[in-house]
């Protein structure tokens, strides 16, 4: 399959699902990260501090061409600063109609970081999109206690 039909197809799965289910489709797509998470890495070490949990996710995360290059920009406050760089889901802007960070998809990939957080460190988390960068082709993210 090329690469093109590939983004249109999960872009335009995203933008009918949007339209059919509304604000749901957030949900719904959250909820399938935490699914994904499971099945991609069914055996987690779990009780970790926050710092050694998040560094275990950007290497989960980093075995997976869908994010990029995903590196952990350091802990504030008690809130990690995640980066990914050449997502693919940057490809699919201007099939979505959406910026980046802000496309109903990336709720997906808020899912499986939020799950695979919460199985290695037991601390339920929520990831806020910071920022696109677009000159760079990297998406500033935040993972903070709930």
């Amino acid at each position: 399959m090329s690469e093109l039909l590939k983004n249109l197809i999960i872009a335009e799965m995203a933008n009918a699902l949007n339209a059919t289910v509304g604000k749901n489709a957030h949900a719904i797509l959250r909820r399938t990260g935490i699914s994904i998470s499971q099945i991609l890495w069914p055996e987690l070490p779990s009780g970790l501090k926050a710092e050694d949990a998040g560094k275990i996710l950007v290497e989960k995360l980093n075995e997976n061409a869908y994010f990029g290059e995903c590196r952990m920009g350091g802990i504030e406050n008690g809130e990690i600063k995640v980066e990914f760089k050449n997502c693919f889901l940057s490809d699919i802007t201007d099939l979505t109609g959406s910026p980046c960070g802000e496309q109903l998809i990336c709720q997906l990939s808020f899912g499986i970081i939020e799950e695979t957080f919460h199985r290695l460190s037991g601390e339920k988390v929520r990831v806020k999109f910071e920022r696109f960068d677009q000159g760079k082709n990297t998406c500033y993210k935040t993972i903070f206690p709930r």
